[in-house]
């Protein structure tokens, strides 16, 4: 494993099946029950900036930086969340 770097596989287990640590109930896709979900680019990349992100804060360390994976929508109880509305470079 690089320093610095999570793997995708630790990334996703700690945000869906680490959820119990909260208390928060484990994530599931099944028949009939509300769709909490994101859908994710994992080959798209991006340049953080004025169209690429939402923030209150005027300034952002990530400016202009090129980085992978694009979340291209959330899903939550069932309710489209969130839609991505950045430019993908590749």
């Amino acid at each position: 494993m690089t320093p610095g770097v999570l793997p995708l596989a630790l990334l996703v287990e700690r945000m869906t099946a680490g959820a119990a640590l909260y208390d928060l109930p484990t994530p599931r896709i099944a028949p009939g029950e509300p769709a909490n979900l994101a859908l994710v680019d994992l080959d798209g990349t991006w340049v953080v900036g004025a169209h690429g992100y939402a923030s209150r804060s005027e300034n952002c360390c990530f400016d202009g930086r090129t980085l992978s994976g694009v979340v291209r929508m959330t899903v939550a109880a069932g309710v489209v969340a969130h839609r991505s509305n950045v430019e993908v470079t590749a």
